[in-house]
């Protein structure tokens, strides 16, 4: 196996960062199925967990993983709270059978279905 050194040095003279290297292995479909890239979807944990090592690096990736969650949850919020989502109540155009049969465990069942990650925010907040 090559040194790292070697790697680095190829990127380099393709001018070529690390970073730009991931993303575009990430957001290419034709590499999509390419060994390397099932490798580095696979490993993302043990990833994530190396750029929380390095002190320098802690507070910076935390900042940038919770604002990919908040965009994550606004997200589904915004599906959630959409006119076809089914979840409107207007007083003013609601009938009285609508009302009774209104189900608390399916809306909870929607939600859960249609915002997993916001559901999941909720259950650890309550």
């Amino acid at each position: 196996m090559p040194s790292l050194d070697v790697v680095l040095e190829a990127l380099s003279r393709a001018q070529i960062t690390v970073a730009d290297l991931i993303i575009s292995l990430l957001t290419s479909h034709q590499y999509k199925e390419d060994y390397l890239v099932v490798d580095l979807i696979q490993r993302s944990a043990d990833i994530f967990d190396a750029f929380l090592q390095p002190a320098e690096s802690r507070d910076k990736f935390k900042k940038c993983s919770l604002h990919l969650l908040n965009k994550v949850y606004l997200q589904e919020i915004q599906t959630l709270a959409s006119e076809d989502s089914g979840s409107h109540f207007g007083a003013s155009h609601t009938s009285t059978k609508q009302l009774e049969d209104f189900s608390l465990e399916e809306m909870v069942e929607t939600m859960r279905a249609r915002a997993p990650y916001w559901f999941s925010l909720l259950g650890m907040i309550l």
